[in-house]
């Protein structure tokens, strides 16, 4: 079977080289490598026609119009006007797929008018034109260029030249010039390039995949669909897979095909381990960029995103543009804790849209409500449990979101939403907010949901001006339509909170001043990549003011905006209107329904796995049975189940009991024979609340037994001694107070929640102590508290941390976007995985112990502080750790560290002075981009003195500098891997070890 597979796609490659050779010999009318210039000055016998430079092929129109007023070069051109709008008309026939054709014309214009065009027959589907001149002489004669590549179905077609006068004025072109090449030429890059390299049989492969794309109409992406290959950049070599990548066929056109990349295990390329590449053209040039670095200001997550010159087996390819993909190198670079990536399935959608390229068949399917929930790296988030409960509570918020079930802030991180909003209008980005191109991160720490902004513009990215082209008015103006990302938003603007926020923000942003802090700030990149864009694509030129005209016309309308958000949300909800479509299907084509059958497992014992489906086909559905691959059911449901068809508003619903080792369902559709089949997710249908939602729903700020008053905006537990075996939850705008001599006892799984900052003022004499008798509290916990949080004179003692209901973090008291100064905290037998955790804050730890600690006594990630006077000892893992931080650590005793007593990590910054680190395993470590320096510190009776490695591929090597550092009695005084270095004193010290990582992962 497998020879004669083989023969047969030798077969197929043999009669496709075979019909491009015949079509080389016999059917080019304009030969590879021909030239055909008209310069406006030879008339045939009639005087009706120009005659070109090559007098056997075919002649010019316009020749009636020759003009000799004008003239590039000789002493004629051709002379257009409202009458005449056509010249220079040119047949070339009998062209094949794939041929490049490069074409330029001069032109004499008094407003910038005329175009020159390449076109075919409408239903050829091809249509270029260029009305942008590229260089411009010292007469006014402007020069205009376009490239053509006839598409893949191209066969024995002709394509016309011409120029066309879209005025009404007079216009002149002269020197019209046709050249057919190999390939197109594409300028020489000053930057070093990128190198793909693939074997020949992987090109094929690449190509027929290429193939399918345009005869289908549409890219549809496969797991089968990757392959080897090689990059390189200058001496750097990386093994990877590559498929082709995008949805629509401008990703596949010319030889300026996009790719996505994935870098074997141990490699990185520019700090990313999966990525694209793909035109500029894709995403308007220079815009996304700086959409990018715009967002990436103001902490909205986006994707990292660059130019770099592109060979492809060593033929260059042009410049295009890179961007990474969703894994969790997207969330460390923009100092977010790793959690899952999610978005909406859009196969049901690109499934209709491939019918009704390929089949002229206007299909309506309710692919909208099909739609799965799904994170990126599925395989990675099943098989970690954290990922997957983690994942497992997203996907509700997801769903909450699809359907509109909660507001907004219980589904997402108000602030950060409400910016994501205010930029894309601002940045005119609104390609990004379709349905299909949302991306969300779900914060564990939060335990909501964040936009990422990418894809921000498609073909239209002007649209118009005024309230009309804000997107938010645009849809909600509309009423409330049951469809796609109208009946996204239809809702979430009801929420004032939500109102707001953006409008606060869009006035900021609108703000001229913003912007030019933030193009300022760009300057230097912008006149670098404008330059080299402009090298391959001459009619695109960068003007910043578009954003100057973005602000202003946002500035027009907002006082308009604002007065119709206020009346909109002033609406009851309950009376708007919302319109339902019944969806019917008149055939039923290839695959197609298994797009729109859903099935869940929902539990599994010991003898069976339940299984919910869910029917979202406008027909009736049987279902037949399961089974371990898609080839054969080995579960049989003797009588089958019958699911009705789907109509808008209803769920069509049905559980069974299967095979634990049930991966596919299998079924039939009324009205056809085939059996489809779909794999079941692995993990169960989103519905409920989420454990947030739960403890929110728990506040009680009149509970007597803990709280002794709420005065205004003011807090205060009640002093003395206090049992508290329930949940605490303190919600947002407070201030928390907590006197001296106040002892909790937290027990039964309590824990103190808190979204506002804390007081806690103990003393020297009589502390504040926050305990567990029982050892099962849940520990103290911070979330974006508006102020500074001040505590002082506190024990915290026998504490876990976090965990409700699959929500959890890692500290006995943390801090998350909430500033802090903790002065003389006691930390003493701490059960969980950090003692203290700080993200993404500001804090000051000052003259305070941690004494027999689990496991890390302070762990902290993305955050600027101090520690000092702070005593370290009898630690079960790390005493200090820092991930992406900047912290100033002195006068500071580390004594008895199992793992390391100071380690910097993921490109942190650290100075250490005036500190002791004794009897640990590691004194100092320096991982992954991070940089410690360190004086007059002593590091005694450790094994290893100085670590320096690299743990992660898309970082880098380490340095430390040390000045005043001894080492006394370490095993290994200094391990340095290759790449990083040691500099003692001003001498430097590299790195001769390989792989230091495994000695210590």
């Amino acid at each position: 079977m497998a020879f004669n597979l083989s023969k047969y796609f030798l077969f197929i490659l043999t009669s496709l080289l075979v019909l491009l050779y015949s079509s080389c010999v016999r059917y080019d009318e304009f030969p590879l490598g021909e030239v055909q210039i008209c310069d406006c000055e030879t008339l045939n016998e009639k005087g009706n026609k120009f005659i070109g430079s090559d007098t056997s092929l075919p002649y010019f129109d316009g020749g009636k119009n020759q003009n000799n007023e004008f003239y590039k070069s000789g002493k004629h051109s051709v002379l257009t006007d409202p009458k005449n709008k056509y010249a220079l008309a040119y047949l070339i026939q009998n062209c094949m797929p794939s041929q490049y054709y490069h074409i330029e014309v001069w032109r004499k214009s008094p407003n910038g008018k005329g175009v020159l065009v390449a076109s075919a027959n409408n239903a050829d589907g091809l249509y270029v034109a260029s009305e942008k001149s590229v260089e411009t002489d010292d007469n006014g004669w402007e020069k205009l260029e376009l490239d053509v590549f006839t598409p893949y179905d191209f066969v024995r077609k002709d394509i016309k030249i011409y120029v066309w006068n879209n005025s009404q004025d007079i216009i002149y072109f002269d020197d019209l010039k046709i050249k057919r090449l190999v390939v197109k030429e594409y300028p020489k890059f000053t930057i070093s390039p990128l190198h793909i390299q693939l074997d020949t049989s992987e090109f094929i492969k690449l190509e027929s995949k290429r193939q399918a794309a345009f005869e289908n109409g549409i890219l549809q992406s496969s797991d089968n669909d990757w392959i080897k290959g090689i990059l390189f950049q200058d001496t750097n070599i990386y093994k990877a897979k590559l498929r082709l990548k995008g949805d629509w066929l401008d990703h596949l056109k010319g030889d300026k095909w996009s790719f996505r990349i994935k870098l074997k295990k141990s490699y990185s390329w520019n700090r990313l381990r999966t990525f694209s590449v793909q035109t500029p053209a894709a995403r308007d040039y220079l815009r996304e960029w700086v959409a990018h670095k715009i967002f990436e200001d103001q902490d909205v997550l986006t994707t990292r995103y660059g130019f770099i010159p592109l060979y492809i087996n060593n033929s260059s390819r042009g410049l295009y543009a890179w961007e990474e993909h969703f894994q969790k190198q997207l969330l460390e670079s923009r100092n977010r804790r790793e959690g899952p990536i999610l978005k909406f399935t859009e196969d049901g959608f690109w499934q209709s849209v491939k019918l009704e390229s390929k089949y002229k068949y206007k299909s309506s399917l309710p692919y909208y409500q099909s739609s799965l929930i799904v994170p990126f790296g599925t395989g990675k988030t099943i098989e970690s449990p954290v990922l997957f409960h983690e994942f497992l509570i997203a996907q509700k918020l997801m769903k909450q979101y699809k359907d509109q079930s909660a507001s907004v802030e219980e589904i997402f991180d108000l602030d950060k939403f409400a910016r994501y909003f205010a930029l894309v209008d601002l940045l005119r980005a609104f390609h990004c907010r379709a349905w299909h191109n949302q991306r969300f991160y779900y914060n564990p720490i939060l335990c909501k949901l964040e936009p990422i902004a990418y894809d921000g513009f498609g073909e239209d990215s002007e649209l118009y001006l005024g309230i009309n082209n804000n997107y938010v008015y645009r849809i909600l103006h509309n009423g409330d339509i049951h469809e796609n990302e109208f009946d996204l938003i239809s809702r979430i603007f009801h929420d004032k909170n939500l109102i707001n926020n953006y409008l606060t923000y869009l006035q900021k942003y609108s703000s001229d001043k913003f912007l030019q802090s933030q193009l300022s700030t760009l300057k230097t990149d912008i006149i670098l990549y404008d330059s080299l864009i402009r090298m391959e694509f001459p009619n695109e030129i960068f003007d910043t003011n578009y954003l100057y005209k973005s602000a202003k016309d946002i500035r027009t309308y907002l006082p308009e905006l604002e007065r119709f958000l206020e009346d909109y949300s002033n609406q009851d909800k309950s009376k708007r209107i919302i319109t339902q479509k019944n969806y019917s299907e008149e055939k039923v084509l290839e695959n197609t329904p298994e797009f729109f059958v859903n099935a869940y497992q929902n539990g599994r014992n010991k003898d069976s796995l339940s299984i919910e489906v869910f029917n979202y086909y406008p027909r009736t559905v049987k279902l037949l049975g399961t089974g371990f691959n898609n080839e054969f059911i080995d579960f049989y449901l003797p009588k089958g189940i019958d699911l009705s068809p789907f109509n808008d508003g209803e769920d069509k619903i049905l559980s069974f009991n299967s095979d634990t080792m049930a991966n596919y369902l299998f079924f039939v559709v009324d009205g056809s024979d085939e059996i489809f089949k779909k794999e079941i997710n692995k993990w169960p249908y989103p519905e409920g609340e989420t454990p947030q939602q739960t403890l929110l729903k728990q506040v009680d700020l009149n509970d007597t037994s803990v709280f002794a008053q709420v005065k205004g905006k003011e807090i205060y537990f009640k002093k003395g001694k206090l049992e508290i075996s329930k949940p605490i939850i303190i919600p947002a705008g407070y201030t928390v107070n907590m006197e001296a001599g106040t002892r909790l006892n937290l027990i039964d799984s309590s824990f103190i929640l808190s979204y506002s900052s804390f007081e806690f003022h103990g003393s020297e004499s009589n502390p504040i102590i926050i305990t567990s008798s029982d050892f099962t509290a849940r520990g103290v916990t911070v979330l974006q508290a508006e102020k500074t949080s001040n505590l002082s004179y506190v024990q915290l003692e026998n504490l876990n941390t976090f965990y409700y209901k699959g929500w959890g973090l890692t500290g006995a008291l943390t801090f998350y976007e909430s500033d802090v100064n903790l002065d003389n905290i006691s930390f003493y037998r701490n059960q969980c995985e950090d003692a203290l955790n700080i993200v993404r804050s500001n804090f000051v730890l000052n003259s305070s112990s941690f004494d027999n600690i689990y496991s890390d006594a302070f762990d902290s990630d993305f955050s600027t502080g101090t520690v000092q006077y702070v005593k370290f000892t009898n630690i079960g893992n790390d005493a200090i750790d820092f991930s992406g931080s900047k912290i100033l650590i002195k006068n500071t005793l580390v004594s008895g560290a199992a793992d390391k007593g100071i380690s910097g990590g993921e490109d942190s910054h650290l100075t250490v002075k005036d500190c002791v680190i004794e009897n640990s395993n590691i004194g100092i470590a320096s991982k992954d981009l991070s940089v410690l320096k360190v004086f007059d510190t002593r590091v005694v009776d450790c094994n290893y003195g100085l670590v320096l490695l690299q743990k992660k591929a898309e970082y880098g090597p380490a340095e430390i500098f040390t000045e005043g550092v001894s080492l006394q009695n370490a095993k290994v005084k200094m391990l340095i891997e290759q790449g990083s270095k040691v500099v003692e004193s001003g001498k430097v010290i590299y790195g001769k070890e390989k792989n230091v990582a495994k000695l210590f992962y």
